[in-house]
């Protein structure tokens, strides 16, 4: 399990809410973070700031952040880059009993007004408390659910020029393929 400590991040810029990949520098190390995850980082940094424990660890894919010690106001303000670009779209953090398991909360960006997470490119980011908080630990897991069915992959991978295939034969002659015209 990689763990990177998130006070030494870097963000290389703050980028807009319609940024897809964001690049953290960790050290000497960088990490091409995806949007939903970012969000999830966005959370759990605002969540370490809040809850005053002496460690605040999110654990997803494998990787572990980690914020070493109880997350001061400067120290939150230099992190600014990580939720700054959620904030400047007009969304706030809201936290309420998991719908998966009522003994755990977790927390989401939500639009004004709603009292549910805000998807974005089709996916909801939850960060979920996994275990009651201490005054030495606070456990989070990001919980990152697919919400959107696209139903623009045939159009997509039908004007690649290179696709993927593989052939299915037997099929009753009734059984016919229509493309719907746009416009």
């Amino acid at each position: 399990m990689n763990k990177f400590n998130i006070l030494d991040a870097k963000v290389v810029s703050e980028s807009s809410i319609q940024q897809e990949i964001f690049r953290v520098q960790f050290g000497e190390k960088v990490l091409n973070i995806p949007r939903p995850v970012m969000i999830g980082l966005a959370i759990f940094v605002n969540n370490s700031h809040c809850n005053g424990s002496a460690l605040s660890v999110l654990e997803y894919g494998g990787y572990q952040f980690y914020i070493p010690e109880h997350l001061e106001y400067n120290r939150f303000i230099e992190l600014k880059p990580f939720y700054k670009f959620m904030l400047d779209a007009g969304y706030s953090i809201l936290t309420k009993t998991y719908i998966r398991d009522y003994s755990k909360l977790e927390s989401f960006y939500r639009a004004r007004g709603l009292r549910v997470p805000q998807p974005f490119d089709g996916y909801q980011t939850r960060v979920v408390l996994t275990a009651p908080l201490t005054k030495e630990l606070a456990s989070y897991k990001l919980d990152i659910e697919q919400k959107l069915l696209r139903d623009d992959l045939l159009k997509i991978y039908n004007q690649l020029s290179v696709v993927p295939s593989s052939t299915i034969s037997n099929i009753e002659p009734e059984y016919g393929i229509r493309q719907y015209m746009e416009g």
